[in-house]
């Protein structure tokens, strides 16, 4: 029991430890997201039309409160093709 007690003391003073106000991190209303990465073709054949190439993304967007926020995303890809 004294180590339920304990564990419970502790969980709640790490909470309050990483409290909103004490994180240290200024909110900010807008917000722009860069991802790039791997574009991989469905078709693993030998007759297929892409070998692979790169894929982006940017998505700028509005923060109302922290953890909701507004926005638009935009996604292109670059295939390349084989070389015969």
């Amino acid at each position: 029991m004294w180590l339920f007690c304990l564990l419970a003391i502790a969980l709640g003073k790490a909470g309050i430890a990483q409290s909103k106000d004490s994180t240290g991190r200024k909110f900010k209303a807008f917000k722009v997201d860069i991802s790039v990465g791997y574009a991989s073709p469905q078709d693993n054949s030998q007759n297929a039309q892409f070998n692979g190439g790169a894929l982006f993304a940017i998505e700028p967007k509005y923060a109302i409160i922290d953890p909701l926020a507004i926005g638009a995303r935009v996604e292109g890809a670059v295939t390349i093709f084989p070389i015969s």
